[in-house]
This record gives C-alpha cells, structure tokens and sequence, in this order.
C-alpha cells in the first residue's frame, strides 16, 4: 500500500489451511489501522506448538471492510515451517510424516512401504528394515521405546528402550537419530554420526 491522506483501515481474519487454530496457531480477527504517511501494517499470530511431524503448514489471511482505500488482493497465504527436530513421547507417525534435524539436512520418515528411514539428502543412511509392511506405523511410546508396528498391530521392530519415561527422539545435525533419556543420557542411537 502506498501513502495516503488519510487514515485507512481493513478488517483481518485468519482462516484454516493444513494448519488448524487451536492446535498450530491463535485464529486471529482485528483491524489494521494505516495513517497517513504508513505503508506497512503488522499482523501477529501466534504459534502453538504440537509436537506432531507435520512438516510446512498454512493458513490464509482474509482481507474485508476497507475504510479509506479499496484492496485489490484479499487473502494472503502464509506458511508455518515447523522444523521440528524433536519427538516427545508418545506419539506416532504414519506413511508420509517426518522428522527433520534443525539444519533441515537430515529427515527421518515413516515411508509408505513400512520402512522408517533415515535419510541425508535422498540417501538412505539408517532404516528400520521394515519394508514390504503397507499400512505400517511407528510410534515413539510413553515408555520410551520406539516401535515400527505392522498395519495389523504386530511389532516389526524396536529400540528397546522400554523404561525411560519422558524420552525423548532427536534427529541431530550430525546425521545422528538418538532416543534421550529424561536425565539426557542417550539410551539409543542410529550410530550414523558425524556427516
């Protein structure tokens, strides 16, 4: 917007996309107020924090009401990129989620073969080995243990790490995937340090 003689308002809203007020940001409606000489009005909304491996999410802004002026372009999309580097237990992932590390290098991903990979680029640098199991899932549990269970409920594969509540799964920058225990010992990791 350029400068104008007067005061011009507009009324906002903020409107779901793939991201969900209540559970990734504050929905949020006002008015923004520019004066005269203003070119730039500043929208917030806040971000909630869900420990889920969405990825990038968005949500629109929607433009109404003008006062003063007319708009020529009412919504705007805007994107939330988590970079989620952190599971806490529990929680679970199913074909197409992800974890990435903080530089965004390294993606840990529940695969829909049933494989949970680790990858560095497009290489694979540490999989459960569980291909060939559609439908399958792995859940980080309040125990602590990382588990790849089959569609059908049955265990494909596991840490081990039963025992440590409040754990939790990192994907370092290292290329290293690590369970943390809550005193921040690790209690499991890929070995797939240091690239």
């Amino acid at each position: 917007m350029g400068s104008t003689a007067s005061v011009v308002t507009v009324s906002y809203a903020t409107v779901n996309g793939t991201a969900v007020a209540g559970s990734d940001y504050t929905a949020a409606t006002g008015t923004l107020t520019f004066n005269p000489t203003d070119t730039v009005a500043t929208l917030t909304v806040a971000l909630l924090p869900d420990n889920l491996p969405e990825g990038v999410e968005t949500f629109t802004v929607v433009l109404s009401n003008p006062s003063g002026a007319s708009i020529l372009n009412s919504t705007g999309m805007t994107s939330i990129a988590e970079n989620i580097d952190t599971w806490f237990s529990p929680i679970t992932a199913v074909s197409g989620q992800y974890l990435l590390s903080k530089d965004g290098r390294f993606k840990l991903i529940m695969q829909s073969d049933g494989d949970l990979v680790l990858l560095f680029g497009s290489d694979k640098i540490w999989s459960s080995q569980t291909a060939g199991n559609p439908g399958a899932y792995a859940t980080f549990q309040a125990d602590g243990n990382l588990i790849v269970y089959k569609a059908n409920g049955a265990m494909a594969w596991a840490t081990n790490t039963a025992g440590n509540t409040n754990a939790r799964l990192v994907v370092q920058s290292d290329g290293n995937l690590v369970i943390y225990r809550s005193n921040g010992t690790a209690a499991w990791a890929s070995n797939t340090c240091c690239r």
